[in-house]
């Protein structure tokens, strides 16, 4: 199939009270190309319980274009064999490994929890590391015993919402300002948050090592 990358999306958090009625003036917008030539895939801050619903908008599956030449062609992408789940976290966390030699007992902390930061939690519990910090756009949570990140991430997936860092105040987590979290004591820190948000002050304060940018360009220049 030929395959591009374009961008398109709505600028409003992922839980926005009217998110569904976004939706459903999106699905109209784009009714025309989303039914006749473009398949549309996520990105950052948009989870499969948006995408669903927004297919379910337009009254078709995700994949109804290339059922047109494949009828035995599942839903949904993530349903295609061969797919895998956290893609971009398991990339991330490969890099990792590879630059320390391994991820087991490592401390990590990670900018941003939406699909990636998400994922690479998801990915580091596979791999034996430990998450010590976590931030959203709002603030971060630190734990120095580390939290159970994978897991709250899997029941929010499981409940068809988004996850938030929230729920890891039960085990134990500290809240602190968002940018704050880069100066903790860490062996990597990851960032999966937005382009150009490290700017070089923050970069300053990082303590960690070794650090792996998994988001679009998330350094300045200056920060790099």
């Amino acid at each position: 199939l030929p395959v591009g990358g374009a961008k398109a999306g709505v600028c409003c958090r992922p839980d926005h009270p009217e998110i569904n009625a976004i939706l459903k003036e999106l699905a109209e917008a784009w009714r025309e190309p989303l039914t006749q030539h473009v398949i549309l895939g996520k990105d950052m801050g948009a989870s499969d319980a948006l995408l669903d619903r927004l297919y379910l908008e337009l009254g078709r599956p995700q994949l109804d274009l290339v059922r047109a030449n494949a009828p035995s062609a599942p839903g949904r992408i993530r349903d295609l064999s061969g797919y895998v789940r956290d893609m971009t976290g398991l990339g991330a966390i490969i890099a990792a490994d590879a630059a320390v030699g391994s991820l087991k007992g490592r401390r990590l902390l990670i900018q941003g929890s939406g699909i990636v930061g998400a994922g690479v939690a998801m990915r580091a519990k596979q791999h034996g590391a430990l998450v010590v910090g976590m931030s959203d756009v709002d603030r971060a949570i630190v734990s120095a015993d580390g939290m159970p990140v994978a897991e709250e991430v899997l029941a929010a997936r499981e409940a068809g919402r988004p996850f938030d860092l929230a729920v890891l105040e039960a085990a134990g987590g500290k809240w602190i300002p968002r940018d704050s979290m880069l100066a903790q004591q860490a062996d990597i820190l990851f960032l999966a948050a937005g382009s150009h948000v490290v700017t070089e002050a923050l970069a300053q304060t990082i303590q960690a090592k070794t650090v792996v940018e998994v988001s679009n360009f998330g350094l300045t220049q200056e920060a790099n």
